[in-house]
């Protein structure tokens, strides 16, 4: 973030996240001049005089990634409204900012996350240059969020993260940076045990039965290990992976990764997320009806969706028609973004994290 902020010419910057489900899954992150005395002092001050908190509220109901300025973000028209914000007179006052700009990092309404920076008095706001920039760095900050959101709350039930990732029940690998697996949860090894579409190689690594499968995953691991030392530039690969059984391909998430705490100082490398569709025990899509405006009976099939249950289950299940079915199929994709079963299963696993609640034992390995 302090690297960030410097390459913006910005004098502080940060991201706010919350969840509007689970109280446990906000994260707040900001640059390192952004001291704890001082979040206290703008959650005190700043926030209770309802500026940014109001524009960022606006910016969640049409969630997209692109900066926009802090005019734009309170609807105003001239600098001059602008600096007669009591929100605006106090950071200038008391942080010696001025001008800002925020995006939205996320692309859904799962939950909220902005990232935010703002400029020291003086200087205008972002310019065209910093705009291009600046935009280079959002799908990575997104999806450093998105992890940091699940090992936080690891982090907040069980007070670790890589020794509690048992806690969570979609399969998640650790891998080096030259590919070698250093860390699986136990859903990751029930999936390997199955061999079914992918298993171990000899040399300890992840070895999809199909070829061009194997070749497709060879190449988003070693990109993302490089993007975690900074020398290449992807946030996340996303594939679908077949199995020899004939169920509903894994989905697989390879991301970068970065730590200096739980594994080892300066570690970088990457995380693989294996989604398996068809384990529906640990979906739930509880709170999607409030965050897409679903219906009661688009809420009650979404939840069929989720669990497996085909077109012909829901229309014999609820006693209507599979053109019934299909038509409100067709909405409940529409306003949640998805595009088919699988992406409605990935959203309801964001929604709700299949992660053990803290007073759950008897799940504990």
């Amino acid at each position: 973030m302090d690297e960030f902020t410097s390459i913006m010419g910005g004098a502080i910057a940060g991201v706010a996240a919350y969840d509007p489900i689970y109280i446990d899954h906000h994260l707040n992150k900001a640059t390192s001049n952004y001291t704890e005395e001082l979040k206290k002092t703008v959650s005190d001050n700043f926030q209770a005089k309802n500026g940014y908190k109001s524009a960022f509220a606006k910016m969640a109901t049409n969630p997209k990634r692109g900066f926009i300025n802090d005019l734009e973000m309170l609807e105003l028209d001239s600098i001059e409204k602008y600096g007669e914000r009591p929100h605006v007179k106090w950071l200038l006052e008391n942080l010696g900012v001025f001008r800002g700009s925020a995006s939205c990092l996320n692309i859904h309404k799962a939950w909220t996350d902005i990232l935010f920076i703002m400029y020291p008095y003086g200087r205008g706001p972002m310019s065209y240059q910093e705009n291009i920039i600046g935009e280079l760095f959002l799908d990575h900050f997104a999806k450093t969020v998105e992890i940091g959101r699940s090992f936080t709350v690891l982090k907040n039930r069980f007070n670790s993260v890589f020794a509690s990732l048992d806690r969570m029940h979609i399969g998640v690998f650790l891998l080096s940076a030259t590919g070698s697996i250093i860390h699986q949860n136990m859903e990751a090894r029930r999936i390997l045990d199955a061999g079914d579409g992918i298993s171990l190689s000899r040399g300890g690594y992840l070895y999809p039965v199909d070829e061009s499968s194997r070749e497709i995953m060879k190449d988003a691991v070693s990109k993302a290990a490089a993007t975690a030392q900074a020398r290449h530039n992807c946030a996340e690969t996303i594939l679908s992976l077949a199995r020899t059984s004939g169920l509903n391909p894994y989905l697989v998430e390879i991301s970068p990764l970065r730590d200096n705490d739980e594994i080892e100082s300066q570690f970088s490398g990457c995380l693989v997320y294996i989604i398996d569709p068809d384990k529906t025990d640990i979906v739930s899509t509880e709170g999607m009806d409030a965050l897409y405006n679903l219906t009661g009976t688009e809420s009650e099939i979404c939840k069929m969706l989720a669990e497996g249950l085909e077109t012909d289950d829901i229309a014999e299940s609820r006693n209507i028609t599979r053109e019934t079915v299909r038509n409100t199929v067709k909405q409940i994709l529409q306003k949640t973004g998805a595009c088919n079963r699988t992406q409605l299963v990935r959203l309801a696993l964001r929604v709700n994290l299949p992660i053990d609640s803290a007073s759950d034992t008897d799940k504990q390995p």
